[in-house]
């Protein structure tokens, strides 16, 4: 009887997956965005790009 286990970690796996879209959504908008600003320097775009990761659901995932 394995079953309901099976089609539970299918749905959490379906729904994970769905989580995930969004927040990658979500950080190309953001990083879109970002990327439309100038910089007076290297550091700062570096310190923005570091602000926004820490502001993403998953940030450090993907750093």
């Amino acid at each position: 009887m394995r079953l309901p286990c099976t089609f539970r970690r299918n749905s959490d796996l379906r729904k994970l997956k769905i989580k995930l879209k969004k927040a990658e959504a979500e950080a190309q908008n953001k990083l879109q965005e970002l990327s439309k600003i100038e910089f007076a320097c290297a550091a700062d775009a570096a310190a923005a790009a570091h602000r926004l990761s820490k502001q993403l659901k998953f940030g450090s995932a993907f750093m």
